[in-house]
């Protein structure tokens, strides 16, 4: 599953702050940054949409329709996922998701979390933008403010647009696997690749 990393920002973070070493697979705990998303991902898609949602924290109600739309774009994407590991295995469904730019339980556990007190920066093993998390009663998630810091209308619109494109997408590709139209793996993570590349460009 995923978050757009293309959306997230930075935020700062002090040189005291505990870092975790990356080569420690995460638990599914809600209780570590890392945990908490292993345990989103686990979550899904059985857990539905309510269980995307968990995974974002968001105060301003202007948030709000960019977080359904995001947490809907990680639901079609987990359900795509799983039917591509149910017909061509785990190593095609981890290639997969990476085309859609999802993040997968493997990047989870070989990512590095910075902590300061109630706040957390997820950094990866690759070049994409860190995540930030914030700690709300006990539980980490993924911090909305820091993802959508000085957003205008605008941006928030454009946002709420890209991920109801790849929901569309990404069912669409989803109806089409269920009805065999995919030989093998290579050819459905060339299209899933095309498709996103329609609507967010290069993978900067």
């Amino acid at each position: 599953m995923k978050v757009l990393m293309l959306l997230l920002a930075c935020l700062p973070f002090t040189a005291l702050a505990d870092q975790s070493p990356a080569t420690r697979p995460a638990p599914s705990d809600p209780s570590t940054p890392r945990g908490a998303l292993k345990a989103c991902d686990q979550s899904l898609p059985s857990g539905g949409l309510n269980a995307a949602r968990q995974l974002y924290h968001w105060t301003d109600r202007k948030h709000r329709p960019a977080v359904d739309a995001m947490a809907k774009s990680d639901l079609a994407a987990a359900r795509l996922g799983k039917l591509v590991r149910d017909k061509f295995g785990p190593q095609a469904a981890e290639d997969a998701l990476h085309a859609m730019r999802q993040f997968t339980p493997a990047d989870i556990d070989a990512a590095t979390e910075t902590i300061d007190g109630d706040k957390a920066s997820v950094a990866w093993p690759d070049d994409r933008e860190p995540l930030e998390m914030v700690k709300i009663d006990g539980k980490w998630k993924v911090s909305v403010a820091a993802m959508l810091t000085d957003a205008d209308a605008d941006t928030i619109k454009e946002v709420i647009d890209t991920n109801n494109q790849l929901v569309k997408e990404l069912d669409l590709t989803a109806k089409e696997l269920a009805a065999g139209e995919y030989a093998n793996a290579v050819l459905l993570e060339r299209a899933i690749k095309q498709r996103v590349f329609r609507i967010m460009g290069d993978d900067d």
